[in-house]
């Protein structure tokens, strides 16, 4: 199953370290599905106030890894 992540779902784990996107990425990594997320959605998510904390930004960097960019490619400094 494919399914795509909106930034609601990156703003519930960043905020309150809860919803969904431990689970995603669990079933993920145990191929039981296959996640993806457009770049609109990693602007808005480094566009907001949560992503000024290094711990944030460090987990997001981890995680968005094993998720399929869909869009143009953004890169990371």
């Amino acid at each position: 199953m494919k399914v795509v992540i909106d930034s609601s779902i990156f703003i519930d784990y960043v905020r309150a370290k809860e919803g969904l996107l431990f689970q995603l990425t669990e079933l993920n990594r145990e191929r039981k599905l296959i996640l993806y997320v457009p770049t609109a959605v990693v602007a808005e998510l480094w566009a907001g106030l949560s992503m000024s904390k290094k711990e944030n930004e460090k987990s997001m960097k981890l995680l968005l890894q094993s998720i399929k960019t869909v869009g143009r490619k953004i890169g990371f400094a």
